[in-house]
């Protein structure tokens, strides 16, 4: 009975250790999150497995082990963790990884004093680093796990890494330094582009050249600084790959946000850059398909700028509308969401960031575009003919107000009929749940975004509409404003719709 139990520990402990394997193998994020959950779901008995790969210095397997470890119960991988994190008779890679997997999955806070009693950290950083290198260009990814955990330490790890640069060869370090040259911290990504700037080599060129047009003030004076120094030394840009770039963008949400599809084309492969952005945050989560077939993008119909397509499971099923922008456009919108993650101190994502740069290299001759001219809107009030007319239009059919909470009164309003004797009462009891001081301004702000959205589509009577609209929440109170009055209808719709749909669920 006993031989019994110890095979069948044996066997488990190897299907979760070939699982964890496979985690670090997988290379689509949503995979290996769903992979992770699945392994985690087998409770106490992973926690072994896990802790005897702390050694390893894969950044990929290290990924894999903190993302099974967020999953499991707190209670029974925090303590063990800490415990190793601070026990010196541990090596210091077992206990820097330790560490990382505390801070960046678990989010637990670590006192600096357990890092200051690492025996040797500069080894370990440098052997990690050594691993990403040898294995970069067999694995691409282990590159963006590395700058995804080297993001999360405090600054000085950054330092130590880059202060590790010298001791490889310029192409070797080029593509890992890019990334790092891209944090938003500019204590790290300053002596990044510094570095960045002693390599002598051609891609190095490149990527401080469109550092320069792509970064905030003043850190994109050093990298046309560091460009303006590899000239002078006799680097020049390598021949640009014959590629054609295609981009489409959606209109943005009620939220801010707005997705570019960036497809490049060359002779023999085509591919998709997913891009997510904020207007308020920057860009924020990015994807790679390496192969699209050539259908995926439909052509503009003649005389129009917008195009719906049909999206597949992997990006997001349905049916949407994008704009086929202009290349100018395009590169001024990204600059500035770019931009905004500095100002918002929002890191971005690994994934795009040599894909930006390679973007911004082979776009170079689209010069970036002027905003058009907002047109002046009527000097009318608004109706709420004109409200409602407004987010029936293809490109606001999304834009509601999101109303949380208890909605039974609101119910009650809106089965009377929400007319405007009502209307009152409905936002004032909605306001303080709802409504921060800011709130429409915001809402106005995001119009604004539309209205130059729809002027690039070529759709200038939808335009004046929407400017019309930003104007009327800038400057008119809101509990007497047409268009805070359809989206906020809008979201009661939506809200009792969702509730009458779980109701329905609840009773079947």
């Amino acid at each position: 009975m006993s031989s019994g139990r110890v095979i069948h520990s044996f066997q488990e402990r190897r299907e979760i250790d070939l699982a964890l394997q496979a985690i670090a193998r997988e290379r689509d994020e949503f995979s290996r999150e769903a992979m992770a959950r699945e392994l985690a779901a087998r409770g106490e008995a992973v926690v072994p497995v896990l802790l005897r790969h702390l050694e390893t210095t894969n950044p990929l397997l290290r990924g894999a082990i903190g993302l099974v470890a967020m999953f499991l119960p707190r209670e029974i991988v925090a303590p063990r963790l800490r415990n190793i994190a601070a026990n010196p008779q541990h090596s210091d890679q077992k206990r820097m990884t330790a560490l990382m997997i505390l801070e960046r999955y678990l989010d637990e806070p670590v006192e600096d004093s357990l890092y200051a009693e690492l025996r040797n950290p500069q080894a370990v950083l440098e052997q990690s680093l050594r691993e990403v290198i040898e294995h970069q260009d067999t694995i691409p990814e282990i590159v963006h796990d590395y700058v995804s955990q080297l993001q999360d330490e405090p600054v000085d790890v950054a330092h130590a890494v880059l202060a590790l640069i010298p001791r490889f060869s310029p192409e070797q370090v080029v593509p890992l330094l890019v990334h790092i040259a891209q944090d938003v911290r500019p204590e790290v990504a300053e002596p990044a582009l510094h570095t960045l700037g002693r390599m002598q080599v051609p891609q190095a060129l490149n990527a401080l050249d469109a550092l320069a047009d792509l970064l905030p003030s003043p850190l994109n004076d050093v990298a046309r600084r560091g460009a303006r120094k590899l000239r002078m030394r006799g680097v020049d840009r390598p021949a640009q790959t014959q590629a054609h770039w295609r981009v489409l963008v959606s209109p943005p949400d009620i939220y801010g946000g707005q997705t570019f599809w960036l497809v490049r084309e060359s002779e023999d492969s085509r591919e998709l850059i997913g891009v997510v952005s904020n207007i308020d945050l920057g860009l924020q989560f990015a994807f790679r398909l390496s192969e699209v077939p050539e259908d995926f993008v439909p052509a503009a119909a003649e005389g129009s700028r917008t195009v719906m397509v049909e999206v597949p499971p992997e990006v997001g099923e349905g049916t949407f509308l994008f704009l086929d922008a202009p290349l100018g456009h395009v590169r001024r919108w990204l600059r500035d969401r770019f931009r905004q993650n500095y100002a918002a101190e929002y890191q971005l994502p690994v994934v795009l960031r040599e894909h930006l740069i390679r973007f911004w290299v082979e776009t170079t001759s689209a010069h970036v575009a002027e905003a058009p001219p907002h047109p002046a809107p009527e000097e009318t009030a608004p109706s709420l003919e004109d409200a409602t007319a407004l987010f029936e239009h293809l490109a606001l059919a999304t834009w509601y107000v999101e109303i949380p909470g208890d909605l039974r009164e609101e119910r009650r309003w809106l089965q009377a009929g929400l007319t405007s004797e009502v209307f009152e009462h409905v936002m004032a009891h909605l306001d303080a749940r709802v409504f921060p001081p800011t709130f429409w301004q915001e809402i106005a702000r995001r119009l604004r975004c539309m209205e130059e959205w729809l002027l690039v589509a070529g759709d200038t009577p939808a335009a004046h509409k929407v400017a019309k609209a930003a104007a009327s929440l800038e400057r008119w109170p809101h509990i007497d404003n047409p268009y805070a009055y359809v989206l906020v209808a809008r979201g009661l719709a939506m809200a009792f719709h969702r509730l009458q749909e779980a109701r329905e669920q609840w009773e079947r």
